[in-house]
């Protein structure tokens, strides 16, 4: 299976940068035309980035998407589905800016209108990990975990090694991971 496009927006930030945003669902065939989605307007993303020291590598981020929400109940099938099915990419004037997926846990939708309601869905990079079961087995390589876990997180990134600079006293070459 692979991941398309089940709908997507753009809006621009106070600065006058153009944003894109793709939820994108797994699935065995694409969905035909994408839903447009309708932003919020005070906050319609909000990209908050863990606290973490300078030692350590992996910073977290969650991100929420404030959209309006046109009928009753239409993003429901987006919360409905097994973690990390939906997945949210972020574009900053046409660049991949962030990737992460929807955390089915935190879906809230207001029930005092049917239509042109507030919704918040909430996505997360690497948060889904600590809830599901780490099942490689036996020697692995730094580079074969970062695979398993950023598959398994249903992210589609690949790893920049060119600013990894450790060697071996002698050899130019740096370390692989």
């Amino acid at each position: 299976m692979a991941y398309y496009i089940k709908y997507k927006g753009e809006f621009l930030g106070r600065d006058g940068t153009a944003w894109q945003v793709e939820l994108l669902e797994e699935a065995d065939a694409p969905f035909g035309e994408a839903g447009t989605l309708t932003f919020e307007a005070d906050e319609p993303l909000l990209l908050e980035w863990e606290e973490r020291g300078k030692e350590e590598t992996v910073q977290g981020c969650m991100a929420t998407l404030r959209l309006e929400s046109p009928g009753d109940r239409t993003y429901e099938g987006l919360y409905s589905v097994e973690p990390c099915r939906v997945r949210m990419d972020v574009r900053r004037e046409g660049l991949l800016y962030w990737q992460g997926t929807l955390d089915t846990e935190f879906y809230e939708e207001p029930y005092e209108r049917a239509s042109l309601y507030p919704v918040s869905l909430k996505f997360s990079d690497f948060g889904v990990l600590g809830r599901l079961k780490y099942d490689l087995a036996g020697m692995q390589d730094l580079q074969a975990i970062l695979d398993y876990c950023l598959r398994r997180a249903g992210l589609e990134l690949a790893t920049d090694q060119t600013l990894i600079s450790t060697s071996f006293p002698g050899d130019s070459a740096p370390l692989r991971l």
